[in-house]
């Protein structure tokens, strides 16, 4: 539902009122996406208003995936999970909901290319499985447990418009939380009002 929100409010801001609201140079508002690199499979999307081409807002979803998750030494390697095979399988999952304040950093008068330094809170829901010892000593069973952690996102990008409404980003993505922290590369796409 987020992904669907963030992606219409981006496509409205091609209507005609963006022309009369968004009528200087200095203010954009665009929705990005972004596939990130790193121990897990990750990534974001997010919907940015930038405001006198040196500030910028963004409120985004982040979410972290790795399967299958193995359980610790304490487990005999040779062990069997007694979960059928239908069922799903263990995994970690992190998502996280975050709003991002930053500043941007023009490289050229033709805005063709920028720096973007943001970064703010967030709240992370992390999910994990927690395995069990069966009686037999050598197969195991899991359930997954949830928690909820406040986060710090970190996500400045070097961000490249290619036209009025589509452009290409890259910058490292650092989520840290209580319950762990999460470092990657991210490229990802633009699309809105981003360039006069």
């Amino acid at each position: 539902m987020l992904i669907l929100i963030i992606f219409l409010s981006a496509y409205v801001s091609q209507a005609q009122w963006s022309d009369k609201v968004l009528s200087s140079n200095k203010h954009y508002l665009y929705s990005s996406g972004d596939y990130i690199f790193g121990e897990k499979q990750a990534g974001t999307i997010g919907l940015n208003y930038s405001y006198n081409n040196k500030y910028t807002v963004s409120i985004g979803y982040s979410a972290t995936f790795k399967s299958p998750t193995s359980p610790s030494d304490k487990f005999l390697k040779s062990g069997t999970n007694l979960s059928p095979v239908s069922s799903a399988q263990p995994f970690e999952n992190t998502e996280c909901l975050h709003m991002m304040v930053g500043r941007i950093l023009e490289l050229n008068r033709k805005r063709s290319i920028s720096i973007t330094l943001q970064g703010g809170p967030g709240i992370s829901t992390s999910r994990e499985p927690e395995f069990s010892l069966e009686k037999s000593g050598n197969q195991y069973n899991f359930k997954t447990s949830a928690s909820k952690n406040f986060s710090l996102v970190l996500n400045p990008k070097l961000e490249m418009p290619i036209c009025y409404s589509i452009g290409c980003s890259v910058g490292p993505v650092i989520i840290v939380n209580g319950k762990s922290t999460f470092v990657g590369a991210g490229i990802g796409l633009m699309y809105g009002i981003i360039k006069k």
